[in-house]
């Protein structure tokens, strides 16, 4: 599989930030904690796109859960085409 540049679009990461965590663009991975666990999902691949941004945010990266979540990877994971071909050794 090719690896190819991701343009990254702050409007691409709204979708699935307004639809489940309300658009708090200041939200931390404490409050992420808090919410995943409670979130009723409208379909399965959000169910997974959510749950690869949680682990990818706060597992790969290992972002303190104090700090701010970057939206800009929600974006990257809801079109799961450029997810998979993220090149990740830019970013861990």
């Amino acid at each position: 599989m090719q690896r190819h540049p991701i343009e990254f679009v702050d409007d691409k990461a709204l979708r699935l930030r307004q639809l489940y965590l309300g658009d708090r663009s200041n939200m931390n991975g404490l409050e992420l904690d808090k919410d995943y666990l409670t979130l009723t999902f409208e379909s399965d691949e959000d169910v997974v796109k959510i749950s690869l941004f949680y682990f990818v945010e706060l597992a790969m990266i290992g972002r303190e859960r104090r700090q701010h979540m970057d939206w800009t990877m929600l974006g990257v994971i809801d079109d799961l085409e450029d997810f998979v071909s993220y090149d990740w050794g830019e970013l861990i």
